[in-house]
């Protein structure tokens, strides 16, 4: 069970880097584009991408006035690929009563269906950035047609085929194109958000998250605070608006 569920959260890994909107071997174009770039970031936001700064971007104040927290405010930085990611976490203060009732959820029978927001038990927002080749023309993917997104899905499974040791395939067994199917078909929901940035999309995997283009740089804003989605795109903008104070 353990051998499956390391193989699973792998291939999770690999999967999520396809629903980005890229196959696993293109060299994480989605978020980090060539590091020989073309167009010159002109966003301040620039000024914080390293890890010794990035937790900068959101004032700690600022967060907690945003967001009324009284508690410590935990902050992990993180660097991939010149990507940039500080991720802030704080525990709620009903926890063990929210603890209680997500470990209930999880042993019922909807357990399969729950989502990361559903998983959640303190608060978290994530803000990655990453300079970018992208324009305010190009930055929001196109809605691939059933043909296109079916052939994306063919291809991606064939590429994680590719990577996958005979004991992952084995272990994952049918889950492994079924993940990659949810993944990509999700991924090609994005939601056009108007009005922020340079350009912006929402996109649904996981619990969500804002994507902004903002001067050359790419902002992934992704909080689970809200009960949903749709308060966590309020969420999102609202940090973003900050962010470029």
């Amino acid at each position: 069970m353990i051998k499956k569920m390391i193989a699973m959260w792998g291939l999770f890994g690999l999967l999520a880097l396809s629903a980005c909107g890229e196959s696993p071997d293109s060299g994480n174009k989605s978020m980090s584009d060539d590091a020989d770039l073309i167009v010159q970031a002109t966003s301040n936001l620039q000024n914080f991408m390293n890890e010794g700064k990035i937790c900068d971007v959101l004032p700690m104040n600022e967060l907690k006035t945003m967001f009324d927290v009284t508690g410590e405010v935990k902050t992990w930085p993180s660097e991939f690929r010149q990507s940039y990611t500080c991720r802030y976490t704080w525990e709620p203060l009903d926890r063990d009563a929210k603890e209680a009732a997500k470990i209930k959820a999880m042993t019922s029978d909807n357990r399969g269906k729950m989502t990361a927001r559903d998983r959640a038990i303190d608060y978290e927002v994530s803000i990655t950035l990453k300079q970018t080749k992208k324009s305010a023309s190009n930055f929001v993917p196109a809605k691939l047609t059933q043909a296109q997104l079916d052939q994306q899905i063919e291809q991606a499974n064939q590429a994680a085929a590719k990577r996958l040791t005979a004991e992952q395939k084995e272990l994952a067994g049918d889950a492994a194109s079924e993940m990659m199917t949810k993944l990509l078909t999700k991924n090609n929901q994005n939601q056009t958000i108007e009005g922020v940035g340079d350009a912006a999309f929402w996109s649904i995997v996981g619990g969500g998250g804002l994507n902004v283009l903002d001067a050359g740089v790419s902002v992934f804003i992704s909080p689970l605070i809200a009960e949903d989605e749709a308060g966590d795109l309020d969420n999102a903008k609202k940090i973003f608006n900050q962010l470029i104070k």
